[in-house]
Formats: structure tokens, C-alpha cells, sequence
């Protein structure tokens, strides 16, 4: 049964994420019904920002995203970081 049943659904009304970007616009993030996990909801993030173009490229190649979910296991629960964008 583990994995079986959606977590992120229409039918819960989990399933949209607005962020504001840098120009004070609001983008949606409407995810497909599903089981995520951490990864998952960072994974699909970094896919609707990536088609967004809300992202920089450093010198190594590596994207670098201002937005990301990581699991923290010790609390059984997932943590939003925000990053600031240099003005410079």
C-alpha cells in the first residue's frame, strides 16, 4: 500500500504553488495529481521554473535555482528555501 495513493491531488486542493519572481510577477505551479516526495515537488519546481526562465547558469555550467524543497527527516517534514539574487 506504501506509495499507493496520491498525495497531491486536485480533489485535496494541494496541488497549486504560487511563487513571485524577482520582476513582482506570481507564477503557478499546477502539479499533476500524484505521490511526491521532497524531491519530486523540487524536481517538478525546477521544471515549471526552468520554462519560466527563472533560473541563472554559473561558470561550472550547473544551474542555480532561488527556490527549492528539501526533506528534513529528523522533523518528517519538508523545508521551503529561498534564496536572495545579487543586485550586482
Amino acid at each position: 500500500m506504501y506509495y499507493s495513493t496520491f498525495n497531491i491531488t486536485t480533489t485535496y486542493n494541494n496541488n497549486v504553488l504560487n511563487y513571485v519572481w524577482v520582476d513582482v510577477t506570481t507564477h503557478q505551479v499546477l502539479f499533476p495529481d500524484g505521490f511526491y516526495d521532497a524531491d519530486g515537488i523540487n524536481n517538478y519546481l525546477h521544471f515549471v521554473m526552468l520554462q519560466n526562465g527563472h533560473y541563472l547558469v554559473d561558470t561550472t555550467g550547473d544551474y542555480v535555482w532561488f527556490i527549492t524543497f528539501s526533506p528534513n527527516p529528523t522533523r518528517y517534514a519538508i523545508e521551503v528555501n529561498c534564496f536572495v539574487m545579487s543586485q550586482a
